[in-house]
C-alpha cells in the first residue's frame, strides 16, 4: 500500500480574523493563496496577505529569510501563489491596520505560479473574469457572492424544515436511462395531435369511459392563497435575518461596493426583515399606478397587462417603501392551473414585489 502523508489540521482565516487579538499567542496552520506580497529589508523578510476564501479579508503573514533555508523569499510573494504555512499569531506593529498577523516559522507547501497567471490587481470588473471560471472564485466579489448564496441555500432548507415541510427529489426529465436501472415514463406533445382518434359521444364530447378517472379531470390548486402569502413573507424575512446574522463581513464588503439609491444592502435587509409586507390586489395596484404623475412610466398602465419592473419598483420604493405582495391577477396573464376566483376574471395568484 502506498504511504499517505498524515492530514494537517488547518485553521480557517475567518476564525482568526473574527477573534481579533483574542487568539494572539496561538500556534496555527493556515493555507490559501497570496493576494498581495512584497519583500523588505533587502530580502531579509517578506510581508504578504493570504486568503483561503472563508471571508472577504486576508491574513497578513511575515516570513524571515532564514525560514526558507536559502531559498529566495520571492517564491512566496507573487499573487496567486498557493501556500501552507505554520506559525504563531502575534500583534502587529502599532501603525499597522491589522489586529493580528501570522509570524511564519515553517513553510509546509509552496505552489508557485508562472508569469502567465491571469489575475492581477487591475482586474476589477466582473466581465474580466468570464473566461476565467476556474479562477474567479479567488476574487473577493465572486467569493463573497458564493458565500452569501451558500447561506441562502442553507437558510432555505432550515426554514422549510422548521416549518414542517419535507424536501423531495422530483423526477428528472432526461432523454436516456444511462445505467438501465431507472423506471421511465414518456413525455411527449404528440398526443395533443391525436384528438381525432379519441372516441366521442353523440353530442361531440370526448368519451372518457376508458380513461383512468372515467371522467374528464383537470389540474388545479386549492384556494389557500392567504397561507401562501404568509409563508412567502416569513420565508423572505427569515432569509434576511439569517444573512444579517451569518454574513456580517460579506455585507460590509457589499456595502462598500454598491449602494442603491443611497441605501446599503445591510439597510435594505434590515428593512425587509423587520417590516410587515403590504398586501394589495392587482386591481388596487393598477389604480395606484394610474394616479401617478403623467410621464412617470414608459410602459402603459391598463387593467389586464402584466406589471412591468418600473411599476413594481414604484409600488415598493415610492408608494409603500417596503415589500409589496400583489394578488388576484387577471386570468389571461397567469398559468392555466391557477384557481379561478368568483368574479370569473381573476385567479388566486400572488407575486412578491
Amino acid at each position: 500500500m502506498d504511504h499517505l502523508e498524515p492530514s494537517i489540521s488547518r485553521t480557517r482565516i475567518s476564525s482568526i480574523l473574527d477573534a481579533g487579538d483574542a487568539r494572539v499567542g496561538e500556534h496555527v496552520v493556515v493555507g490559501g493563496w497570496v493576494v498581495e506580497g512584497r519583500e523588505q529589508g533587502r530580502g531579509a523578510f517578506a510581508f504578504f496577505k493570504v486568503s483561503d476564501g472563508s471571508c472577504p479579508a486576508a491574513l497578513q503573514a511575515v516570513v524571515e529569510a532564514g525560514v526558507l533555508r536559502g531559498a529566495p523569499l520571492a517564491r512566496l510573494t507573487p499573487m496567486g501563489t498557493s501556500l501552507l504555512l505554520e506559525g504563531k499569531l502575534k500583534k502587529p506593529l502599532r501603525n499597522s491596520k491589522e489586529r493580528v498577523e501570522l509570524h511564519v516559522d515553517r513553510v509546509i507547501e509552496v505552489r508557485e505560479v508562472d508569469d502567465a497567471y491571469p489575475l492581477h490587481k487591475s482586474m476589477t470588473k466582473p466581465e474580466n473574469f468570464r473566461d476565467l471560471v476556474h479562477l474567479r472564485a479567488r476574487t473577493n466579489t465572486i467569493s463573497t457572492v458564493a458565500r452569501i448564496r451558500h447561506y441562502l441555500a442553507y437558510l432555505t432548507h432550515e426554514y422549510f424544515h422548521k416549518s414542517g415541510f419535507f424536501y423531495v427529489h422530483t423526477p428528472i426529465i432526461t432523454t436516456s436511462d444511462c445505467e438501465g436501472a431507472g423506471e421511465m415514463f414518456q413525455i411527449t406533445t404528440l398526443f395533443s395531435q391525436g384528438d381525432g382518434t379519441i372516441p366521442r359521444k353523440g353530442d361531440g364530447k370526448f368519451a372518457f369511459e376508458n380513461d383512468f378517472f372515467k371522467r374528464q379531470a383537470f389540474l388545479t390548486v386549492s384556494g389557500q392563497l392567504q397561507d401562501v402569502m404568509n409563508y412567502a413573507e416569513s420565508y423572505i424575512q427569515y432569509l434576511c435575518k439569517g444573512l444579517l446574522e451569518y454574513c456580517e463581513k460579506e455585507l460590509e464588503f457589499m456595502d462598500k461596493k454598491c449602494a442603491e439609491n443611497g441605501t446599503t444592502t445591510t439597510e435594505r435587509l434590515r428593512l425587509v426583515s423587520s417590516t410587515p409586507f403590504e398586501r394589495i390586489s392587482y386591481t388596487e395596484a393598477v389604480n395606484i399606478l394610474k394616479d401617478a404623475k403623467e410621464g412617470t412610466f414608459e410602459n402603459a398602465i391598463e387593467w389586464g397587462n402584466d406589471l412591468a419592473s418600473e411599476h413594481e419598483r414604484y409600488l415598493t420604493e415610492t408608494v409603500f417603501v417596503k415589500p409589496v405582495i400583489v394578488y388576484n391577477y387577471p386570468k389571461e396573464i397567469k398559468s392555466f392551473y391557477m384557481r379561478l376566483n368568483d368574479d370569473q376574471k381573476t385567479v388566486a395568484a400572488m407575486d412578491v414585489q
